[in-house]
């Protein structure tokens, strides 16, 4: 730390709140582009007059220097610069633990506003609130839109491996107050639709049927590895509204059936890193909303629980792709590392078991991480 961060660190210890929290409202056009009008500053008691920068000034700029790095469409705005304020005032008066490592935490915290509305059924606005990835928004306005027929749309999301997309899929159900129902790879039309027992006579069901008959999430994980001709007749269920079962039953689509297809790819065949999924019908594709499921790496630093493990994960990962070496380094990587690191295995031990995998002594070598 410089000695001009130590200056910093010391003076926020004892500078009152209001001031800081003056200085760091007047930022606040700065910090967020948007044509609403900017809230007028609360008038604070004149500082005295110094000649070197005030901390709140100093502070009020790095916070606008981290903002500005932002690549995300939710930028700092009044409540969570009020937010980082109070908590600096606060941990500064109760404790002199006030460090350049706890202060940058306690500003990427609030870096993204992690709160995302959503009208479901007319009814009242509900929250959705906590840390989600980048195209969450956009997944849960796609799921809350309605046809003209009156029901809910069918979404594709496509990305990589561990990227979130089943965890996505249920805080949607969450949000919008529906069960979530799930299925992986269907392997047959009688996975999909259920089938009659040829001993007992017996119609047996499946989630499928309860999603589209009761309403619900239904989540069809890993979609392009799919059979083909059960994807057939999940084409002729969404295209027609209804579907006639095996038990007879001709049964209308539910208005909240939702179906969301999780995937790495877009349906159109098998990639150099998904060599197991499948091409599928054009007509079929065509009845899906498509939506972007890329690795968010601040999501990801948000649930790693070991920052500096996960900063060295998105290192190798970036190496990779800039040594165009085929490995995927998906946010598993950080995930399964920090638990294992947490059970006492050794860092080497760990990159071996999760970043390095097959990788040839010269390609790691060339990676310089």
């Amino acid at each position: 730390m410089t000695q001009e961060d130590k200056d910093l660190m010391a003076a926020l210890s004892s500078l009152p709140q209001s001031d800081l929290e003056a200085k760091l409202q007047a930022s606040l056009a700065s910090l967020t582009p948007t044509a609403k009008p900017t809230p007028q500053p609360i008038t604070p008691p004149k500082p005295p007059t110094t000649t070197s920068q005030s901390p709140a000034d100093m502070l009020t700029a790095a916070i606008a220097a981290i903002a500005a790095q932002s690549q995300h469409d939710a930028p700092l705005d009044e409540t969570r610069v009020r937010e980082i304020a109070t908590e600096v005032a606060l941990d500064a008066a109760s404790a002199a633990s006030l460090d350049e490592a706890k202060l940058i935490e306690l500003i990427k915290s609030h870096g993204r506003v992690a709160r995302i509305d959503v009208t479901v059924n007319g009814g009242p606005v509900k929250s959705v609130t906590g840390a989600q990835h980048k195209n969450f928004s956009v997944l849960l306005k796609a799921c809350s839109a309605r046809d003209a027929a009156g029901n809910r749309l069918n979404i594709w999301i496509a990305g990589p491996a561990g990227t979130g997309k089943t965890s996505a899929a249920e805080a949607v159900a969450q949000a919008l107050d529906l069960p979530i129902y799930a299925m992986g790879a269907v392997g047959n039309p009688e996975s999909l639709v259920g089938y009659v027992s040829p001993v007992t006579g017996q119609y047996m069901t499946t989630v499928f049927r309860a999603a589209f008959e009761t309403g619900g999430v239904m989540l069809l994980d890993e979609i392009d590895g799919s059979d083909a001709n059960a994807m057939l007749i999940l084409n002729q269920a969404l295209a027609n509204g209804w579907y006639q079962f095996p038990d007879g039953a001709k049964v209308k689509r539910h208005p909240d059936f939702v179906c969301i297809g999780a995937a790495n790819t877009w349906g159109l065949g098998a990639t150099s890193d998904y060599v197991g999924r499948f091409k599928a019908d054009a007509a079929f594709l065509d009845r899906f909303v498509a939506v972007p499921w890329p690795i968010d790496e601040e999501f990801e630093r948000a649930l790693a629980g070991d920052d500096q493990w996960c900063q060295y994960v998105q290192r190798v990962r970036a190496a990779v792709k800039a040594k165009q070496i085929r490995v995927v380094i998906s946010p598993r990587a950080t995930f399964y590392g920090t638990a294992l690191l947490a059970a006492g295995m050794t860092r080497d031990e760990v990159i071996a078991a999760t970043v390095r995998k097959g990788m040839t002594d010269d390609q790691w070598a060339s990676l310089g991480v």
